[in-house]
């Protein structure tokens, strides 16, 4: 403990002043200290009368099942020789994949164009709803085309 001539005198004064705020505190904060010590006491018996459980483990989940790649149609040339020696004005077909049942609209499929290295992206097609009746339609062009066939109007000729 500190002497009087171990504190500043303002401090000196004060705790002459206040004696039995000074000596609340002391008693207050042995207290919370007697009161600290009981609980982890009483927490040390508990872990020692209960038995240790083994952790059991979280069973595992079913890996998520995607959706199967499409059936695709592809044209190849008859060997990379034959492409090399094919005339300018000739090229290769779209591959567009076959249509696929019901998901929510959610898969979307590339239509490539292997005329071009690397092939380009043409269009996108998949499931839709319509803008007009919210029926569920396969749409070739997903991006463009928002209306079912018996929803859009005539489109002029040019």
């Amino acid at each position: 403990m500190t002497t009087l001539a171990d504190t500043p005198a303002w401090l000196a004064a004060w705790q002459a002043d206040n004696r039995e705020r000074v000596e609340a505190g002391a008693k207050r904060a042995a207290e919370q200290a007697a009161q600290r010590e009981a609980r982890a006491a009483q927490r040390a018996a508990r872990a020692a009368s209960t038995p240790k459980r083994e952790a059991t483990p979280k069973p595992r989940t079913a890996p998520a099942q995607r959706a199967q790649a499409p059936k695709v149609e592809k044209v190849k040339p008859a060997g990379a020789k034959a492409r090399l020696h094919e005339p300018q004005g000739l090229g290769h077909d779209l591959e567009e994949p076959e249509a696929w049942p019901w998901d929510g609209g959610k898969r979307r499929e590339q239509v490539l164009d292997h005329n071009f290295r690397p092939p380009r992206v043409v269009r996108q097609v998949g499931w839709r709803c319509c803008m007009k009746c919210g029926k569920a339609y396969f749409s070739q062009d997903v991006i463009r085309q928002r209306m079912c066939d018996g929803c859009r109007p005539e489109q002029p000729p040019w």
